[in-house]
């Protein structure tokens, strides 16, 4: 499976926090999410220095097309923003289910981060140019506005949870490009085998006192 991630080039849009600006956010954000889904297997595509209206032609063969941005408005308004494709609305065959079932994805998989009530997750359609390259070229596309850069709640948010924000995305793109996930391991040590259960009690305690989790299982012998 193979993703292209097109984040913004828009130096010039300053955030209201952090001396920093969206371009730089949605490369830093672009990075965390390359090393996400590469770890599951999934090849990352990406064509920053590009502007991104031609950045399509680097795009060819990918399963997925995602712009990344953060939005902007009247330093009031907060959450994250999800577009497809205009002339998809309304249609439910072929390329517009895809759209609608990526960016459904990754809105159930942004909501579940526990956000205020003021931080909602909306999609809407756009006629924007990547949008109507990737859909000219048969590639799903989610256009993502992460959040609102210049409003102060939503940037303190973001500097937060962008680690959890990146793996919703990449837990959402996973999903709907149907990769199964792998799971950590974790590798257990058992201190102890007590005849009396008393004993094993007196060991979880002192494990717990330590700073150590400690638990009691049962086992026949």
């Amino acid at each position: 499976m193979k993703v292209f991630l097109s984040p913004s080039n828009q130096r010039s849009n300053t955030w209201a926090l952090g001396g920093t600006n969206e371009k730089e956010q949605a490369e830093g954000f672009a990075d965390k999410l390359q090393v996400l889904l590469e770890k599951q297997g999934v090849t990352v595509v990406r064509a920053d220095g590009v502007s991104p209206s031609k950045r399509i032609s680097y795009a060819k063969g990918c399963d997925l097309y995602i712009p990344l941005h953060t939005n902007a408005f009247n330093k009031k308004v907060r959450g994250c923003r999800l577009y497809v494709y205009k002339k998809n609305k309304g249609i439910s065959t072929g390329l517009a289910v895809k759209n609608a079932a990526a960016m459904e994805a990754i809105r159930n998989q942004v909501d579940k981060l526990g956000m205020s009530r003021k931080v909602i997750v909306n999609y809407d359609y756009a006629n924007w140019t990547e949008l109507s390259n990737a859909a000219a070229a048969g590639i799903p596309a989610v256009y993502s506005e992460a959040i609102f850069h210049d409003n102060t709640e939503d940037c303190n948010w973001y500097f937060s949870n962008v680690d959890r924000l990146a793996q919703a995305y990449a837990v959402a793109i996973c999903d709907f490009l149907g990769v199964e996930q792998t799971k950590k391991t974790l590798y257990r040590v058992q201190v102890g085998a007590f005849e009396h259960r008393v004993n094993a009690e007196t060991m979880k305690q002192k494990l717990q006192e330590a700073g150590f989790p400690g638990f009691i299982t049962e086992a026949a012998v």
